[in-house]
């Protein structure tokens, strides 16, 4: 249950449409196929387990103003489930990947990126501009 407190004061809100044609499931696919280009660039062994993986469907989405828009994401991917915590400053034209999280069937998540990823913003805006 959330307050208005927590809507004046920048609590998660819940994000109702998180179907395969929404932002958010663009965000997270897009957050996702460029996280696994930077395992595969980097030869990261916390990736192995989805270095194959497609984005499956996202499962469910909060938002949370926090110096932009900061998104908590839970999708299914083809090897179990990541959980993704991106930012975006639209003024700024920034786009991070603060954590991706990734278990598979019966785990705990567990941290698979080691550093904020900053993320290709005009890509991203293009993409989603193309999918309205």
């Amino acid at each position: 249950t959330h307050t208005t407190a927590d809507s004046m004061f920048g609590g998660p809100q819940p994000v109702d449409d998180i179907r395969a044609n929404s932002k958010v499931h663009h965000l997270a696919s897009f957050a996702f196929d460029s996280f696994k280009e930077h395992c595969a660039a980097n030869g990261l062994d916390s990736c192995a387990a989805f270095e194959d993986a497609e984005m499956l469907h996202v499962l469910s989405a909060s938002t949370q103003s926090d110096h932009g828009t900061k998104y908590h994401i839970e999708c299914e991917v083809t090897t179990g489930r990541m959980s993704l915590q991106i930012r975006q400053e639209i003024w700024t034209k920034n786009l991070e990947l603060l954590s991706a999280n990734f278990a598979t069937e019966g785990q705990v998540f567990v941290n698979a990126l080691d550093s904020k990823l900053q993320l290709d913003s005009q890509a991203f805006s293009g993409l989603s501009a193309s999918v309205r």
